[in-house]
């Protein structure tokens, strides 16, 4: 790989003498496409912006891990592109909901010029997240199971964390209630895991090159 991947480049279109030049620079290369630093700046105020439905909690993501992210996110959206497709409908139905989580249409459009994303590039999230999402339902949850003495050995070995006492002195319907959230519990460790085992192995055949220092 030549040099040159290493230095900074302009970017953005019509730059004159009378216009600042904007620099970036390489971040990482993933199968031929560019990922810069500002798409990580980007990414972390976009995390950090009322747009995210459910923001996580606890320390902030070092450059490193989101990075990673945005690299595990490409390998798997390219990967569901294999075997899936987005309809136009339904990212629109994606994007009213954010809207009018924002607040309505200028509130986006405030969010999105403070974190420097285009309407067109938020659109391109918008489908690259719900093809993530349903490469993951129908690639992955498809296709596990949790059985139903997975559920009861999970709640036997873990009833003095639940809080549970004695079996036979909780209700039914108690029980019931409690079997499902293992259930649900147990199912998405799987895909997890699943999911993990499958970004490995995409790394592993993907022509990678990180070209900050991590």
């Amino acid at each position: 790989m030549k040099r040159i991947l290493h230095l900074f480049f302009a970017i953005g279109l019509g730059v004159s003498s009378g216009h600042a030049l904007h620099l970036d620079r390489f971040a990482a290369i993933v199968n031929g496409e560019l990922i810069t630093e500002s798409m990580i700046e980007m990414e972390r105020a976009y995390a950090e912006s009322c747009l995210v439905l459910e923001r996580s909690v606890g320390e902030p993501d070092s450059k490193m891990q989101i990075l990673d992210r945005l690299i595990n996110r490409q390998l798997i959206v390219t990967e569901a592109l294999r075997f899936l497709s987005v309809p136009k409908a339904q990212v629109d139905a994606r994007m009213e909901q954010v809207i009018s989580g924002a607040g309505g249409r200028d509130a986006l459009t405030a969010e999105l010029e403070r974190i420097g994303m285009s309407e067109i590039e938020f659109q391109t999230r918008i489908r690259s997240m719900l093809l993530f999402d349903a490469y993951i339902d129908q690639r992955i949850r498809a296709f596990i199971q949790v059985r139903d003495r997975d559920v009861d050995a999970y709640i036997r070995d873990h009833a003095g964390e639940m809080d549970m006492g004695e079996m036979q002195d909780v209700p039914d319907e108690k029980i019931r209630e409690i079997q499902e959230l293992v259930r649900k519990y147990l199912l998405e460790s799987k895909v997890n895991d699943r999911l993990e085992e499958i970004i490995q192995e995409l790394r592993k055949n993907a022509d990678i090159k990180i070209l900050i220092d991590r």
